[in-house]
């Protein structure tokens, strides 16, 4: 199991990715993946 910090990073680059995405259907697509991983590290914290 990865770290929370983790997940936020790959919430970051989801993030980052969506900025430079060419159409809003990726850049929709990457958000909702960033906020997935986003969502992932707080459950992580909780158990911890």
């Amino acid at each position: 199991m990865n770290s929370p910090d983790q997940y936020r990073k790959f919430a970051e680059e989801c993030q980052r990715w969506a900025r430079e995405a060419k159409t809003e259907a990726q850049q929709k697509i990457l958000q909702q993946m960033a906020d997935v991983w986003k969502m992932l590290a707080a459950e992580i914290e909780k158990k911890m």
